[in-house]
């Protein structure tokens, strides 16, 4: 299994870990694609198809959502033809907004370059702490998450749930940087077999550039390591790709974001049952 191929095996388990039960995965054939109802910033549903689709099976994925009226955010992954990908999509409606890098490092050098980062933490904001961060901090992350990312308030609360882990085994393991009890920066991670993924890191705006990212992925890190992690992967937007590299993540491709918002859904795609958790 190639490296691309892992990542999105394991995003989609993330995925589905994190989000509603209205999250499913699907297989056509030898192709896979998977939904779900995670908070993401840009729309409340995450779509991923495999690597063997054709401009059908894509418009019947597409209209599944469309007709439960569900904003929906698409990712071309590298190995998925995602230029021939993508043409199908503007075809259907969605719109390009952003892609991602694909990253990932062994665990093991990750974490020798990122020791200790609390106390790294405590040098550079004296007085801040970094915490894991469980259901009772609900209030605090949904500011944080909604701020950080730019998006509506209640994409913060359904983040808060999602996000926000029971810590049990398999659970998310979110953390965050506190500061006179003001929640600043968040990250999470999850764990699937010896392979870890870093999910929604975020700063508020008035905070950034003090290393805080920096030490609540460090800290997600060591929380996949300590489950087993032998390798870490991430997505990176354009402002955070250098932060990444400088701990130690390479680049392994582009991830194009497409998005259909509620206003563009069309319904004459899909004839058949709206999907069904």
């Amino acid at each position: 299994m190639t490296l691309v191929e892992l990542s999105r095996q394991l995003m989609g388990h993330g995925f589905a870990c994190l989000g509603e039960p209205d999250g499913s995965w699907f297989q056509q054939g030898e192709a896979g694609w998977f939904a779900s109802g995670i908070p993401h910033p840009c729309a409340n549903t995450v779509l991923s198809a495999g690597s063997d689709w054709n401009t059908a099976s894509l418009a019947e994925i597409a209209g599944r959502f469309q007709v439960r009226g569900l904003p929906c955010s698409w990712l071309c992954w590298p190995d998925q033809q995602p230029l021939e990908q993508g043409h199908q999509l503007l075809a259907l409606g969605y719109r390009p907004v952003a892609a991602a890098a694909l990253m990932a490092a062994p665990t093991a050098p990750l974490l020798a370059a990122t020791p200790n980062p609390g106390q790294r933490l405590a040098v550079a904001l004296p007085g801040a702490e970094l915490v894991p961060l469980g259901p009772s901090y609900r209030q605090a992350y949904a500011v944080c998450a909604s701020v950080s990312t730019g998006a509506p308030q209640e994409f913060g609360a359904r983040a808060a749930t999602a996000l926000l882990g029971s810590g049990t085994a398999g659970s998310p393991l979110t953390f965050g940087v506190l500061n006179s009890g003001e929640l600043l920066a968040v990250a999470t991670s999850v764990v699937v077999g010896s392979v870890g993924a870093i999910f929604w890191v975020g700063t508020l705006p008035a905070w950034r550039r003090r290393g805080l990212a920096r030490a609540v992925t460090a800290a997600a890190i060591a929380a996949g390591a300590a489950r087993g992690a032998r390798l870490t992967l991430l997505q990176a937007g354009d402002n955070a790709e250098r932060l990444y590299a400088a701990m130690g993540f390479c680049r392994h491709g582009l991830t194009p974001i497409f998005v259909r918002s509620e206003a563009d859904q069309r319904s004459d795609l899909w004839n058949g049952p709206p999907l069904r958790p």
